[in-house]
């Protein structure tokens, strides 16, 4: 699954701002030429919440070259997103490996690591899950991780955001730069020299990142991390109530007995709140019974809240985690109906999980 789509001169903007705010530690001074091809890796492991930049600019999961952008949409399988660079920083290759399925996964990114052209240059940004249970696809990453001469060890622990680079000279791999978290996502800009012989001394440090001020996970992005999803639970983008739009998640009128959706290791930081916007979508006024919609966290109901089929606006519920402060829990969302009849359609617009006394805003 190839994407790639020319970026905007916003996206030209958002790049500049990622140079200017992170601040990769190296032992040399070849991180920020005057002169080179701008690099931006954006890494993120499931749950956790994106690296933002300003206000508003976020990248999650994407590589950027230059004035191109290398991502695959958001419901794509989890992975490593990796890019080649040839002698004139020219792209020679992108494809994605889903390591977590399986030994074949992961010997073929090892097996990608080992034929790289000399010299090039090797991106490798981390996208949900990326650990595999199989002992043999361990075996294989781990391989390839030390022949790169990255530091951090992702393949070992979920959720986690890894983004590395590394330029491939004759006397082997040589890193230009690695950042690694289990709390947050990461963004990592790098500005790479034309002259790729010069970096056979340089020496890259490990960049840890952890999460600071207010952290918001949309739950609506999340999709193809649950480890449940009924049928029922769909992304519902722009769904209107009471005329006013609003985009999260749906869950459809189906099944009698409603429709759940589950993830599992959801990191939480300090005072986290679960927030939401809870509606019937025009059109299914009066359709079917009440819906009552429910948190479970670690299958314990937290909060009920019921939503009448002829209610046309949107009611806004935020339900208090603060007992689950910085632990790592099992979250369901629910809807069921109030009688015996089959419940009305509800969307959960803008659900997202929020903490660092954020208040879900």
């Amino acid at each position: 699954m190839r994407r790639v789509l020319a970026l905007s001169v916003t996206l030209l903007a958002v790049t500049v701002l990622l140079r200017l705010g992170d601040r990769l530690t190296t032992r040399t001074e070849h991180t920020r030429p005057e002169a080179g091809l701008d690099l931006v890796l954006a890494a993120r492991g499931p749950l956790l919440p994106p690296r933002r930049v300003g206000i508003r600019s976020e990248l999650y999961e994407a590589i950027v070259a230059g004035d191109r952008i290398l991502v695959e949409n958001q419901d794509a399988p989890p992975g490593l997103r990796v890019a080649t660079l040839g002698s004139r920083l020219e792209l020679v290759d992108y494809r994605s490996f889903d390591v977590r399925s399986g030994e074949d996964e992961a010997e073929a990114f090892r097996r990608w690591i080992v034929g790289a052209p000399v010299p090039s240059v090797c991106a490798v940004t981390s996208s949900g899950t990326i650990a595999p249970a199989d002992e043999r696809a361990r075996e294989s990453l781990e391989e390839a991780r030390s022949a790169l001469g990255a530091r951090a060890r992702p393949f070992d622990e979920t959720p986690c955001s890894w983004a590395f680079m590394a330029v491939r000279l004759r006397s082997g791999w040589v890193p230009l730069a690695e950042v690694y978290s289990v709390e947050t996502g990461v963004v990592m800009p790098f500005t790479i020299a034309p002259d790729l012989a010069r970096y056979a001394s340089h020496r890259a440090d490990l960049l840890v990142m952890e999460a600071h001020g207010p952290q918001t996970v949309d739950l609506g992005r999340e999709l193809v991390h649950a480890v449940r999803r009924d049928a029922d639970v769909v992304r519902g983008d722009d769904t209107p109530v009471g005329g006013v739009p609003r985009s999260g998640l749906l869950f459809r009128r189906g099944a009698a007995d409603g429709g759940a959706i589950e993830w599992r290791d959801v990191y939480l930081g300090s005072a986290p709140v679960f927030a939401t916007y809870l509606g019937i979508p025009d059109g299914a006024h009066g359709a079917g019974s009440p819906t009552v919609c429910e948190v479970h966290v670690n299958g314990e109901v937290i909060a009920r809240k019921r939503v009448d089929p002829g209610t046309n606006a949107w009611t806004d519920w935020r339900v208090d985690l603060a007992r689950f402060s910085d632990s790592e829990i099992t979250l369901t969302l629910q809807a069921k109906p109030s009688s015996g009849t089959r419940p009305a359609p509800v969307a959960w617009a803008e659900a997202r999980l929020a903490w660092d006394g954020t208040g879900g805003s």
